[in-house]
């Protein structure tokens, strides 16, 4: 049985961070073809035989300090829709907290914007 695996990986960063996740997962029997991706923060391989699962992965993603998310155990057609709303979560979610640090930044400068105009304002009465 071989079968091509794609996970989420949190907290890569660099290229240290691919070759670390890389190496640590070529050193898992069973887990071979490993491809680590820091643009989409995915990694991809081919988890073969009955020595590797899932699970021993992600603790091995873990002991290196990364966070490795592993898909909810569902049927096949739930496991479709899963994985793209997985996929869809993952990305946006950067997009969802620049949102909010564009909104809290925009709530702390306007106050001391409409505070400098009045000063201005005032002085020049």
């Amino acid at each position: 049985m071989n079968k091509n695996t794609i996970l989420y990986v949190k907290n890569m960063v660099c290229e240290r961070c691919i070759r670390v996740v890389r190496e640590e997962l070529e050193k898992i029997e069973g887990v071979d073809n490993v491809n680590v991706n820091l643009a989409t923060e995915e990694v991809t391989f081919n988890l073969s035989g009955e020595s590797a699962d899932l699970q021993k992965v992600a603790e091995v993603v873990e002991e290196s300090g990364y966070k490795l998310n592993l898909p909810a155990k569902s049927t096949n057609k739930e496991t479709a829709s899963l994985e793209d709303e997985e996929k869809a979560s993952h990305q946006t979610r950067p997009y969802l907290d620049l949102k909010q640090e564009l909104i809290k930044s925009t709530v702390l400068a306007l106050p001391i914007m409409l505070l400098s105009m009045l000063m201005m304002w005032l002085l020049k009465q």
